[in-house]
């Protein structure tokens, strides 16, 4: 099938050689919206709105810390902070008593400071850039599937790849049973769960082998493929580390 550009980021990803290409698809993409989020977002009021508002989470803070350009980040800091300190003073001129105000005589005190310690709490799990990686996510799998459904070429390099990552690898039974109808769904989820058990126990040997090579009965045989078996084995299980 000729590529289309929605395919082609979906072959790339398939063409690495790596543990998880879903996770090699979203790093390239967080990559861009790293490089994105310290450059043109600036000069688009839209995305200023939704950053004031949203902030990043703690992941992707620490990777923007690491970015070339800190003015940039600084102007997005000083206009989040200033939107949140407007939501604190607002909070501060409330009535915290418990018959009027913001505490009605409906709801005691110490719930209604509880729905507040759930705004700020909701408030730091949100981020502008995981937002987008998940819609990014959303479409990358429905195009998957697609290929999936209509490609051979690609139903092969899917099956010939190195497994996933186990979250991603639920998102995908979660596809079949999405994407996929009657007995597809049923053959795709067979060998799909199939290829992961197989690629998990080549992790597990890998693993083995480092533990056994430092081992002195070990230490003279050769490492195979286990130099790396380490990190690897926490991006199956967990995705791609940073």
């Amino acid at each position: 099938m000729k590529e289309k550009i929605y395919t082609i980021p979906i072959n790339d990803a398939f063409d690495s050689d790596c543990e998880c290409p879903i996770c090699e698809f979203l790093r390239t993409q967080e990559d861009h919206l790293l490089d994105y989020t310290l450059g043109a977002s600036m000069m688009e009021p839209d995305e200023r709105i939704i950053s004031n508002e949203k902030g990043y989470c703690n992941h992707h803070y620490r990777l923007l810390l690491h970015g070339k350009n800190q003015l940039s980040l600084a102007l997005i800091l000083e206009s989040h902070i200033d939107e949140l300190c407007n939501t604190l003073e607002q909070n501060a001129r409330q009535d915290f008593s418990a018959s009027k105000g913001l505490f009605s005589k409906n709801k005691i005190l110490p719930e209604r400071l509880s729905e507040m310690a759930g705004q700020f709490k909701n408030s730091s799990h949100r981020c502008v850039i995981c937002d987008k990686l998940d819609a990014i996510l959303e479409k990358f799998i429905e195009n998957l599937f697609f290929l999936l459904k209509s490609d051979p070429e690609f139903e092969r390099k899917f099956y010939s790849c190195k497994g996933f990552c186990i979250p991603h690898f639920a998102i995908l039974l979660e596809g079949c049973a999405k994407y996929l109808k009657n007995e597809r769904q049923a053959e795709v989820s067979k060998k799909l769960c199939k290829m992961q058990a197989e690629h998990i126990r080549r992790i597990k040997e890998d693993v083995t082998w480092y533990t056994k090579k430092f081992d002195y009965r070990y230490e003279k045989e050769d490492w195979k493929n286990s130099r790396d078996a380490v990190p690897r084995a926490c991006q199956k299980l967990e995705g791609y580390i940073r």
